[in-house]
């Protein structure tokens, strides 16, 4: 608790020589010790929005001690929390630098309206989260199940129908597009969610793991090179191919550890970097494979149905080299749905490439549409497509971070290793509770 003295000398500490708004303020403390505004600034959080919220020229203090207006400690509580953003976002941004020792170059300019309405929405947020940190990588939680999976989902969707039509024309498209997107939406919404992860060029001890997943890779080549009816050399290219770009995932997946990075920006540079070398070396290796495939397979038929348009043996190859990629991106739950859609699309039997260039115009496209499914698999594809969303909405302003960067130096949040926080819990819960005033 913060005894009467105290608070008064917190509260004068910078009011300039000559001005005495804080006068009424502290002889009110003095003559009722055990009144509603005392017990209110008995609390350093109260002590100090009540400082920060009256740092204003024009501002009177005097009215705290109004028992009309404020009839309990409550309603003055309340007050000061919603008058603390209006302090912290003021027109002129001089009049905070001056109250709270801030530089005005160290702010940046944001109308005080839409900063309170973004912090409102982040507050709900994490209401909603039940959770008091702020982890930029869990923002897509914000999006509703449905509407995420289908966020998520129909972009590659609509690149992967475009690569099948590119492929096998039109009916083909369609089939590409409705299974990988069936997928997408499944695994968005059933697979795990991601977390931040870094790169870290440790070969000591990472020799059994790096085999291991080139094993997993050199054999998902090889399958695939073999029901495509590939000759040799070329199967034993697609097999070195996916063998190196599972293998170097070894040293892309180690989780950050967000207890002890210094800042967001931090997490968030180390899994950018590592979300495009994923992105980059699946991209590659499957464009590369699909582009090899559609201009010299054989097309060998081994279990035709469905009058010879579909193969069964092509499709459980493909479902299973499908389920174990995604293994790697969403988990069991989304090697499982995108193992049903790569059965579905690579048991489809359409003639070939007929030039070495249309062979490269789909293996470009279906690459880049698995590069994008990869990069939205990621923690940092996830929030730039989360954020850009919710900018759309009017939820977030989309240089995230730069905002919540400055509502940092405003000591609106605060920052606790690689999370966010609001500088106390009641300022979170008074803004989660605006929706229902």
């Amino acid at each position: 608790p913060v005894d009467i003295a105290d608070a008064a000398r917190f509260l004068t500490a910078r009011e300039h020589p000559g001005h005495s708004r804080w006068l009424p303020v502290v002889e009110h403390l003095r003559r009722h010790p055990q009144g509603q505004l005392a017990q209110v600034m008995s609390t350093p959080l109260m002590v100090d929005l009540a400082r920060t919220a009256y740092s204003g020229a024009a501002a009177n203090p005097a009215e705290l001690s109004d028992a009309v207006r404020f009839p309990d400690p409550a309603s003055i509580e309340e007050h000061l929390l919603d008058a603390f953003l209006p302090a912290a976002y003021p027109q002129q941004i001089p009049r905070l630098s001056t109250a709270a020792r801030i530089s005005p170059a160290d702010l940046l300019g944001y109308e005080p309206e839409r900063a309170r309405r973004w912090l409102t929405f982040l507050a709900q947020h994490l209401h909603n989260a039940r959770t008091r940190d702020f982890a930029w990588w869990r923002l897509a939680e914000a999006i509703p199940q449905p509407a995420r999976g289908l966020i998520f989902a129909l972009p590659p969707a609509l690149i992967f129908a475009i690569a099948g039509a590119i492929a096998g024309g039109s009916r083909v498209g369609i089939v590409y597009g409705v299974a990988f997107g069936l997928a997408g939406f499944a695994a968005n919404i059933l697979g795990r969610r991601p977390v931040p992860l870094r790169v870290e060029l440790r070969f000591r001890g990472t020799a059994a793991r790096f085999l291991r997943r080139f094993a997993i890779g050199l054999a998902i080549g090889v399958v695939l090179g073999l029901g495509w009816s590939l000759s040799r050399g070329l199967v034993l290219m697609l097999g070195l191919v996916f063998g190196l770009a599972l293998g170097v995932h070894v040293w892309l997946d180690t989780p950050a550890d967000a207890r002890r990075v210094s800042s967001p920006l931090t997490v968030l540079k180390q899994e950018r970097t590592a979300a495009l070398l994923y992105t980059l070396t699946f991209a590659l290796s499957i464009g590369t494979f699909y582009a090899v495939a559609d201009t010299f397979t054989k097309r060998t038929v081994f279990i035709p149905v469905f009058g010879g348009s579909f193969d069964i043996a092509l499709a459980l190859a493909c479902g299973i080299a499908g389920a174990l990629l995604a293994r790697f991106a969403f988990g069991r739950a989304g090697a499982v749905a995108y193992g049903f859609g790569a059965a579905a699309v690579g048991g489809l039997v359409f003639p070939p490439a007929r030039t070495l260039f249309g062979g490269l115009m789909a293996g470009t496209v279906f690459g880049i549409a698995i590069g994008l499914t990869i990069f939205l698999s990621r923690a940092w594809g996830s929030f730039v497509l989360t954020r850009a969303w919710l900018t759309m909405r009017g939820k977030t302003p989309l240089r995230l971070m730069r905002f919540l960067a400055d509502t940092h130096r405003r000591a609106v949040l605060r920052q606790a290793g690689a999370v966010y926080q609001f500088r106390h819990a009641r300022l979170q819960d008074n803004l989660a509770s605006r929706r229902n005033r």
